[in-house]
């Protein structure tokens, strides 16, 4: 089985500085892997570029047939999260929130994550995640995903 994570930055091309869904789904395919976690989706937004649901067209162009999108936040153009891609059925998803740290005492910028959890066909369970620039927010997101 092949496993890809893919921060796909909201599948934004930095060359030409727009939404390009197709250069994000070839390189998918250029791994051709079996499950994909994704990171930095939107869901649909506002914005050129943003009115899409990004994971079922990620789906669409790549073939998977199983997907899932998974809202850490809400921003000015629409929900931020994972995503998830698969080959195989999906059973049951979970949408675990990490908790934010008690106090911001780091100079990086923080944001609120999440887990996505999956369980496949097959009895395989997938955890995709973000973690945070910050040591505290990855020590809580490390916890978080220790107890799931």
């Amino acid at each position: 089985m092949k496993v890809m994570t893919f921060n796909t930055q909201h599948c934004l091309n930095f060359v030409e500085r727009r939404i390009d869904f197709d250069i994000m789904a070839d390189a998918i395919l250029g791994y051709s892997p079996d499950i994909v976690g994704l990171n930095e989706m939107r869901s649909v937004g506002t914005g050129e570029g943003y009115e899409h649901f990004q994971v079922k067209e990620l789906a669409r162009r790549t073939g998977m047939h199983h997907f899932y999108f998974a809202r850490a936040i809400n921003t000015a153009k629409g929900p931020y999260g994972n995503g998830f891609l698969s080959k195989r059925p999906i059973l049951c998803v979970e949408n675990i929130p990490i908790p934010d740290p008690a106090e911001r005492v780091y100079q990086h910028h923080y944001e609120t994550r999440c887990i996505l959890k999956a369980e496949l066909e097959g009895g395989i369970t997938v955890l995709v995640t973000h973690m945070g620039l910050n040591p505290d927010e990855q020590a809580n997101a490390v916890q978080t995903v220790l107890q799931n």
